[in-house]
């Protein structure tokens, strides 16, 4: 499997991975002759783990304790899982933790699947926003609430709503003024409806008419708003009850995500990483997330990639379970948003 490793080697040291991530401890040389099937004594074994120190596949915290992983040798643990297809495998329908399609738009989906990630892996979850140029206005609605006021509906291609409230002048034309915002809108993108709102001088419109501007506004901030909000986001606090955390690592961590240009930046450069799946400490390129291991994986509606997801834990995780997570939730946000595309074309 790794032309660097014997075989006795590579055995000693997924068992060290192994058991480090279930107990989170240093692990000796006396708990892998316990533990594993290796037929030979606890010098061999401290020998081997010498040479594995050497190659900078394991390290030991402090004098006279046991060995963990370093993010090399949990790169070779993950090879492992691939080389094994334990993940191919084990990606089956056999997760069934929500109703089919019980949601009444992708907001409610997308943080559904942010709490039961972080839940499932014990760390933070970010599932970003639909691509902001995938999302177009199918449908604007306009229903009177109270004497002048009316409450404007912009619905999307993939379910999700924006709601605002206006007032109207009485006797203000409302279903022609309806008809017209979907004659101008229906089918941009929200992208493109930024950049319409964003470069038009109204006045200069031959439909232009004052009474639109306030309805305009609103848009604005709407489209803006889905620009600023970019991600759901659950799960910090599951990561404060990990024992392999520091407190400079959380706080690390904390900072990190609370930017989303640095979110924005981070999905965008592991994406061109060569890890496809997960990205261990160094791997993340990101100095404040060196102490935790990043997996991410993508969501699509049809053919089309929409958006991507992020879960953060420490390096001593289950790393099957979490890509299993993953690969759940992908297929399932995916399978939604499909169905809503065709029940809106």
């Amino acid at each position: 499997m790794n032309n660097e490793l014997t075989k006795r080697q590579e055995m000693i040291l997924y068992a060290i991975i192994q058991e480090f991530i279930t107990i989170k401890k240093p692990v000796s040389s006396k708990k892998i002759l316990e533990i594993s099937s290796l037929d030979c004594s606890s010098a061999t074994i401290r020998n081997e783990m010498k040479k594995l120190e050497e190659m900078e596949y394991i390290k030991q915290p402090y004098t006279s304790a046991g060995r963990i992983p370093t993010d090399k040798g949990y790169r070779f643990y993950v090879e492992c899982l691939k080389d094994m297809k334990a993940i191919q495998k084990t990606m089956s329908t056999d997760i069934e933790l929500m109703d089919e399609f019980k949601y009444n738009n992708i907001e409610e989906l997308l943080a559904y699947f942010s709490v039961f990630l972080a839940k499932w892996t014990g760390g933070l979850a970010i599932i970003e926003k639909p691509f902001i140029e995938k999302l177009r206005i199918s449908r604007i609605s306009l229903t009177n609430i109270f004497l002048n006021y009316w409450v404007v509906v912009v619905i999307t291609n993939m379910g999700l709503s924006e709601t605002f409230i206006v007032p109207m002048e009485e006797n203000f034309p409302i279903k022609e003024f309806e008809h017209f915002l979907s004659d101008k809108l229906h089918g941009l993108s929200l992208k493109e409806l930024k950049e319409l709102l964003d470069q038009m001088d109204l006045p200069d419109y031959s439909w232009y008419n004052p009474n639109y501007d306030h309805i305009f506004t609103f848009l604005n901030r709407m489209v803006s708003r889905n620009y600023k909000n970019r991600f759901q986001k659950y799960g910090l606090e599951l990561l404060v009850r990990d024992e392999t955390l520091s407190q400079t690592d959380l706080k690390n961590c904390l900072v990190f995500t609370e930017s989303d240009e640095r979110l924005l930046n981070l999905f965008s450069s592991l994406e061109q990483d060569r890890h496809e799946n997960v990205n261990i400490g160094t791997e993340t390129k990101t100095d404040e997330l060196e102490a935790f291991a990043v997996f991410v994986h993508d969501y699509s509606g049809g053919e089309q990639k929409l958006g991507r997801m992020i879960v953060m834990t420490s390096k001593a995780t289950d790393y099957l379970q979490n890509l299993k997570g993953l690969r759940f939730a992908s297929n399932r946000i995916t399978e939604y948003l499909s169905r809503l595309m065709t029940l809106n074309e």
